[in-house]
């Protein structure tokens, strides 16, 4: 029986296995779940997919997944997101988070957001989710080692943060910046090791372990209420990600892949677009700053002094003032650091020089 499940960083392919037999995915962009459903699986399940810098899983891949007649099903991060909004239609939700979604509780997409590594370092977590912070928070308390008073203090604090900045080290530090009990945090930094509450992890289990006892023997199909509406939009989208599922893997022109940093740097800059076009021109750049010895930082950043790069990028070619804060607006589009994307628009210079062509100007920020 076929199921597939997008995952990433809440839970590793090789651990999901132990609790169900499926074809595990990356973590869901717009047009995977459409892509997903060309294989006719009996369901689907979606616990992991991007949120800023790639779009985001689009409510009617879902709804028409469904109107196939194949199960969908949602937990810890995405997933619960998604069938919190599509409860009424008949995706089906998994644990606390989604159930904090559905009742309200819970609004904001960066209660789930983290930022992670690349897919070759597994898609690891760099940040603690929001929703796993109130869970360890709420722990924490019931076991003494912080009192309610601090626990709604923290729990502010981390809210404020930027999500890909969320972590406990920095929470810690913010909270004692902000004149918390001293004792208190020590306290709290003494339970994390052992108390930690991975919530988003303990649902994922949950939807998987749920599936593997659903779908063990014959299922009949999903069934819903609605009609599906092929609209303009839908077709649009879904001839986009038939195109992109028949050249899932980027090659050049000689046939070689083109590496998955290449490809997402040049997502970055450009913000939308087909696939095969970052995939070519990724491809291209790579090849012509090869050729001319431009790989290496030291050379790139020679390129122009740094705040007439910023205004070349953003004032010439984006037409947009330069942003104030560079590093929110750096992680914001999906780059590690300012290092980063210093980088990336010093080797996008030397590339428009070389072949006349423009960057990209389709973000729409």
């Amino acid at each position: 029986m076929k199921i597939y499940v997008f995952t990433g960083p809440t839970l590793a392919p090789s651990e999901a296995r132990a609790y169900l037999d499926a074809t595990y995915l990356p973590p869901a962009a717009q047009g995977d779940v459409y892509s997903a459903t060309l294989d006719r699986p009996v369901a689907i399940g979606i616990i992991d997919g991007y949120f800023e810098r790639v779009p985001a899983v689009w409510h009617k891949e879902v709804l028409w997944a469904m109107s196939q007649g194949i199960h969908v099903l949602g937990s810890a991060s995405m997933g619960a997101l998604r069938a919190a909004e599509l409860a009424a239609f008949g995706m089906e939700g998994v644990g606390a988070i989604y159930e904090a979604f559905a009742r309200g509780e819970l609004e904001d997409d960066d209660e789930v957001a983290v930022a992670h590594r690349p897919p070759d370092d597994g898609y690891k977590a760099c940040s603690e989710a929001m929703v796993n912070v109130r869970s360890t928070l709420r722990a924490a308390a019931a076991a003494g080692a912080v009192d309610e008073g601090t626990r709604d203090a923290l729990e502010r604090i981390a809210k404020r943060l930027f999500y890909a900045e969320r972590t406990w080290p920095l929470l810690l530090e913010a909270g004692r910046a902000e004149g918390l009990p001293r004792e208190t945090l020590e306290a709290l930094r003494a339970f994390l090791p052992r108390g930690r509450v991975d919530q988003k992890r303990l649902d994922a289990i949950a939807m998987l372990e749920q599936m593997s006892a659903r779908f063990a023997g014959a299922v009949k199909p999903k069934a819903v209420r609605y009609r599906f509406q092929h609209t303009n939009a839908w077709e649009h989208a879904r001839r986009a990600a038939e195109r992109r599922s028949a050249d899932a893997t980027a090659t050049d022109s000689a046939g070689a892949p083109v590496p998955d940093e290449a490809l997402a740097e040049e997502l970055r800059l450009a913000g939308t677009g087909t696939y095969q076009s970052f995939a070519a021109r990724a491809s291209d750049k790579q090849r012509l700053l090869a050729a001319h010895g431009a790989s290496s930082a030291a050379l790139a950043e020679a390129v122009l002094p740094e705040q007439e790069l910023l205004r070349w990028y953003f004032e010439e070619q984006l037409g947009q003032p330069v942003p104030d804060d560079l590093a929110a607006y750096a992680h914001r589009v999906g780059f590690e650091d300012v290092n980063a994307l210093r980088r990336a628009l010093a080797l996008e210079l030397l590339y428009v020089q070389w072949t006349g062509r423009g960057p990209r100007t389709d973000r729409g920020d």
